[in-house]
């Protein structure tokens, strides 16, 4: 079966990162960053590249799928690995610029914030 164009419903041709290597190279292989178009959509005259509007779009939708994935307010570097199935290299790319919560009272959970974990998963900004 082969995906749909993810901005008109044709058949997607090829694999768009949603967060460009430029913007977030450690989001290059992770998987929820990629979405398939169709040739017109990903390098056309209206294509994402082209086109801030859809460009937005997509980058949107990458949002609200990241804050429904991370549900609670903070994470380990393991939850990352299991939420975004990606490996141990991958996850301390994503970690590197990120402050680690660290409670006083060792019951408290430590991690990384939600926020700001998203935040740099999206380059570094929220839309």
């Amino acid at each position: 079966m082969i995906d749909k164009c993810a901005l008109c419903g044709r058949q997607g041709q090829e694999t768009h990162h949603i967060i460009f290597r430029s913007q977030a190279k450690y989001m290059k292989t992770i998987k929820v960053n990629l979405t398939p178009l169709c040739m017109e959509c990903h390098r056309g005259t209206k294509g994402v590249h082209k086109n801030k509007r859809n460009d937005l779009k997509l980058k949107l939708q990458l949002q609200s799928k990241l804050f429904k994935m991370f549900t609670y307010e903070f994470f380990t570097k393991e939850d990352i690995e299991l939420i975004l199935n990606c490996n141990e290299n991958e996850a301390a790319a994503i970690v590197k610029k990120l402050c680690l919560y660290i409670p006083l009272h060792q019951k408290e959970f430590r991690g990384y914030e939600k926020e700001q974990l998203i935040r740099r998963l999206l380059g570094g900004r929220l839309y």
